[in-house]
């Protein structure tokens, strides 16, 4: 997996690892596009505005312990 361009992300609400950088510092955060608002949210109840430049998929969840 590797960086690639906000423009290439899906938009069919799948969560995804976004990348910006905000006043200097780097900041990854779990997305998904919403459609009704046009726009990249976060899963965390935020008034704070996100622009991220990079996407990247998720990795697959751990494997259950037996």
């Amino acid at each position: 997996m590797s960086w690639q361009p906000i423009e290439t992300a899906p938009r069919d609400g799948t969560d995804i690892l976004a990348f910006e950088k905000v006043g200097g510092k780097d900041r990854i955060l779990t997305m998904r596009y919403d459609r009704m608002a046009e726009t990249f949210v976060t899963n965390v109840h935020s008034f704070v505005a996100f622009d991220p430049t990079h996407w990247m998929p998720l990795p697959p969840p751990p494997e259950a312990a037996p």
